[in-house]
């Protein structure tokens, strides 16, 4: 889109004939450190039972560390929150009652950002990227929980911020980066919630993360399920 500065001109590869090929031969890679941390027990149990699923069609499973991961939130919120701010600045200022009462106190957080810190995100967002591209030189994808936690309950969070800022622990990481991600039903809670499993791949790959996808839910049948299934 030529009127869009963020659009890339690039082809995109037509993957729907190579839907169904499977995952054999590919490195998914498993970066322990920060994604899987303080990671509830049956969130875990599902997470391990999807790579065993992901070793039998195939795929290598491989340890990787990403550097910095555990940083990426701080600074990704810093960009989202100061560009929201910059964008809706005059209904800030002169219309707060036009906001829900907790998008309002979420959003009003990015006029505590100066210059620096947003130069500061900018720039480990550049690092983050190289750190990235080291690792997807090793690995053809990424795999760990899309969520880590519960789902909290509206009335139990302190604030919307804080209930996000958990919730999108190991989804920032990746968009901080650019990456392309994919969340899948890989099981259920103990309380009968759809746990999800991420995959990410390098810019562009898009059709890497079908790919598994597809070959995973082949093999699986979360997807169909619904909440009345529980966790049987």
């Amino acid at each position: 889109d030529s009127a869009d500065p963020f659009s890339v001109d690039r082809k995109c590869e037509h993957f729907l004939p190579t839907l169904d090929a499977g995952v054999k031969g590919v490195t998914i890679g498993i970066c322990e450190r920060h994604y899987f941390e303080g990671i509830e027990d049956d969130i875990g149990q599902a997470l391990d039972q999807s790579i065993k699923i992901f070793e039998s069609l195939g795929a290598t499973i491989v340890p990787v560390d990403l550097t910095g991961a555990d940083t990426t939130h701080e600074a990704a919120t810093t960009i989202i929150y100061s560009d929201a701010c910059a964008f809706h600045t005059r209904r800030l200022t002169e219309e707060p009652e036009r906001f829900d009462a907790q998008v309002l106190e979420r959003m009003q957080r990015g006029f505590d950002f100066s210059s620096l810190d947003y130069s500061r995100a900018m720039s480990e967002r550049m690092r983050w990227q190289r750190e990235l591209k080291t690792t997807f030189d090793k690995v053809d994808l990424l795999l760990s929980p899309t969520v880590h936690t519960y789902t909290p309950l509206v009335d139990d969070a302190k604030s919307l911020h804080a209930a996000t800022r958990d919730a999108t622990r190991n989804t920032y990481a990746g968009a901080f980066g650019q990456i392309p991600g994919l969340s899948i039903p890989c099981g259920m809670t103990r309380d009968g919630m759809p746990v999800g499993l991420q995959l990410e791949a390098p810019w562009w790959h898009e059709p890497n993360l079908l790919r598994a996808g597809v070959a995973f839910q082949q093999h699986t049948d979360w997807h169909l399920r619904g909440a009345d299934d529980g966790a049987k």
